[in-house]
């Protein structure tokens, strides 16, 4: 499953939808953003959106760095893989193996005996 120009249009498209739902403009995201420690430039946010093929900077999306992917997806809640358009479920599901073999509940108990002097 590559990402290809499809998958790149949808993410500008969530980008833009996810933006507009918060009610947002680029200066504003930008600067919430930063507050939030991750600085990208408002006119950084508008590129990323920009959904026209013809643009020369429309393949700015294929080229965003990790840090502001995770960056968005947590500032909108949303999982990375649904910006990626790989996934239709925009919220973020966590898997914490520990819950799954019940090892949640009093984490000491389980371990306290297989650590000396704890």
């Amino acid at each position: 499953m590559l990402y290809d120009e499809a998958r790149m249009a949808l993410t500008k498209e969530r980008l833009e939808d996810l933006r507009k739902e918060k009610k947002l403009s680029f200066e504003q995201l930008s600067k919430q953003l930063a507050e939030r420690g991750v600085s990208i430039s408002h006119t950084n946010l508008k590129n990323y959106e920009i959904n026209d093929p013809l643009h020369p900077l429309y393949g700015r999306t294929r080229s965003m760095s990790i840090e502001y992917l995770v960056a968005f997806a947590d500032f909108y809640d949303v999982s990375v893989e649904y910006l990626l358009g790989l996934s239709n479920s925009c919220k973020q599901e966590y898997h914490d193996i520990s819950e799954q073999l019940g090892l949640w509940c009093y984490p000491e108990f389980w371990i306290t005996p297989l650590i000396p002097n704890y």
